[in-house]
């Protein structure tokens, strides 16, 4: 009689972490719809079609470490609360404040740079920028 093989352990956690990152790779994917199409894009190709870092910087001339630190920011963006809020009830916000509040969280405009584009105020783009912070932790505990 021939030796019996055991069967082969299924390392489980790797598992779940492979699953757990296409998920979050999925989901990544689906929140960049509303990101600017060259942000969109990279995040598209490092998540969705799984490309790597290297290929990436390649394809793009940028650095490894430059893309690396894009992508992650990108990332963050999309999973923060103002962003989910956004999307989700900005809507409910005044078109001045709505304006101000995407380029700032869309387009990760800078405050001064929110002020020079949509003509208001530092100040005004402060107070707008404040308000959309305060309802996005609000939104986030409530619900």
């Amino acid at each position: 009689m021939g030796m019996r093989q055991l069967p082969r352990q299924v390392d489980t956690a790797a598992a779940g972490r492979a699953t757990r990152g296409r998920e979050l790779g999925e989901r990544l994917v689906r929140l960049a719809e509303h990101l600017p199409a060259g942000d969109r894009v990279l995040l598209e190709q490092a998540f969705g079609r799984g490309m790597g870092m290297t290929e990436l910087a390649i394809l793009t001339g940028t650095s490894y470490r430059r893309l690396r630190r894009r992508i992650l920011r990108l990332a963050r963006r999309v999973q923060s609360p103002t962003y989910r809020f956004l999307i989700t009830h900005g809507t409910l916000l005044t078109p001045e404040v709505r304006r101000t509040c995407e380029h700032r969280v869309f387009h990760g405009c800078s405050l001064r740079q929110t002020a020079r584009v949509t003509q208001q105020s530092l100040h005004t783009v402060r107070r707008h920028a404040v308000m959309l912070d305060a309802l996005a932790g609000r939104w986030g505990k409530n619900f």
